[in-house]
């Protein structure tokens, strides 16, 4: 024949720290979490509507500016003025390359945003899984442990102090105390050691 499972609660006081921990670390973890899903949708933000559109009006302006140098070349050179001219052909190669530097920067947003996504995507969908743990789990692991102390100290309330047996008793002998077994045996003390 089995013994019941017995639980042996030395302090009350301890599991009510332990649920106060639990509580601030839940809430350290649901802060750090969330201001990381911050960054990843700012981030993700930030390319897609800052940087992007920043270099699309760069490559719409350069492109202006070198369709300018150019026409200034070409006036110039109607007019035979040599030394503009070499002065100008230096203007279109700079706006050429203005242009090109633009045109390049489009093209790694867009792969950074796209990167970004599969990169960044699936680790923002694990830390958003652990800030549920955080706001949920631990919150009701932490209800748990307080509905624990309820129960711990309206018991201490019923059976305020519990005797040890002086002597080991018989199991053939019949129970002659209405008090319930020492094992159970509970009391407010004060926590000692472990980590603060």
């Amino acid at each position: 024949m089995s013994s019941p499972r017995q639980a042996k609660v030395l302090s009350i006081d301890a599991l009510d720290l332990f649920r106060s921990r639990v509580i601030v670390f839940a809430e350290k973890g649901r802060i750090a979490t969330s201001d990381a899903l911050d960054d990843y949708a700012r981030t993700r933000q930030w390319l897609e509507t800052d940087r992007l559109p920043h270099w699309e009006g760069q490559i719409r302006r350069r492109a202006r500016d070198l369709e300018e140098a150019q026409q200034a070349l070409f006036s110039a050179r109607l007019s035979n003025m040599q030394d503009a001219t070499a002065a100008h052909l230096q203007a279109v190669t700079r706006a050429k390359r203005a242009l090109d530097e633009a045109v390049a920067k489009v093209a790694s947003v867009k792969k950074w945003i796209a990167r970004f996504e599969t990169d960044a995507g699936p680790l923002a969908k694990q830390v958003d899984k652990l800030r549920s743990f955080f706001t949920h789990d631990l919150r009701e692991a932490a209800s748990s442990l307080a509905l624990s102390v309820g129960t711990l100290e309206s018991y201490l309330e019923r059976f305020p102090s519990t005797p040890k047996p002086a002597k080991p008793q018989d199991d053939s002998a019949p129970a002659t105390s209405s008090s319930p077994p020492a094992a159970a045996a509970v009391e407010r003390t004060e926590p000692t050691g472990g980590p603060q």
